[in-house]
């Protein structure tokens, strides 16, 4: 699966998700970064995406208008407390270990959860 970064994760997320079996790429590197989230969501998805991962809780809320446009996106909210980077990154990996990212076509689903 092809998953968009949000500009909002560290950059470090995209190498985990690689090694974990996914196609990442980060909005920044795309250029994409000063998107609203709808509009990161469309251009993603007509770029051949077909998720984003994010830990921007407001996408909620706009991705359930999107994923009426592209339903067969899928939208990941992130659940970990702040940390520092490197510190997320390894809480991060550790959860890629124990709770299998499961994004799903035309849903917004929590992770870990």
């Amino acid at each position: 699966m092809r998953l968009l970064v949000d500009h909002n994760l560290p950059p470090g997320v995209v190498g985990l998700l690689n090694e974990s079996g996914f196609v990442s790429s980060t909005a920044t590197s795309k250029g994409w970064s000063a998107l609203t989230n709808g509009q990161l969501i469309a251009v993603a998805a007509q770029n051949g995406f077909e998720g984003i991962i994010t830990k921007d809780i407001r996408l909620h809320l706009d991705g359930e208008v999107s994923l009426r446009r592209f339903p067969t996106f899928a939208i990941v909210i992130v659940r970990l407390p702040q940390l520092k980077k490197r510190q997320y990154l390894e809480r991060f990996a550790a959860e890629l270990d124990q709770k299998k990212l499961l994004p799903a076509a035309g849903k917004i689903i929590s992770w870990p959860s």
